[in-house]
């Protein structure tokens, strides 16, 4: 189940956090090293809510995770 709508999950997660937080850039991503993260450009720091953690910095952008994307990483990790 979570395999099949997980993508849908993450697209409305997107959309609920860009409408939350009024960063119109704002993207969720992943990559083998990290996981999952949002990743939010460095002119829209300001914006940032308090219940994001840092995760990495980049050059251009930081990249954080709240707790409900860390528990949606948890279990597609372990449904795969």
């Amino acid at each position: 189940m979570l395999i099949k709508n997980g993508d849908s999950w993450l697209k409305e997660f997107e959309e609920k956090q860009r409408q939350l937080t009024g960063i119109k850039t704002l993207k969720i991503d992943k990559n083998d090293a990290h996981g999952y993260f949002i990743n939010i450009p460095k002119s829209q720091i300001n914006n940032v809510p308090e219940n994001y953690l840092r995760k990495q910095t980049l050059t251009t952008s930081e990249r954080y995770i709240t707790p409900e994307l860390k528990e949606y990483e948890s279990r597609a990790t372990t449904a795969k």
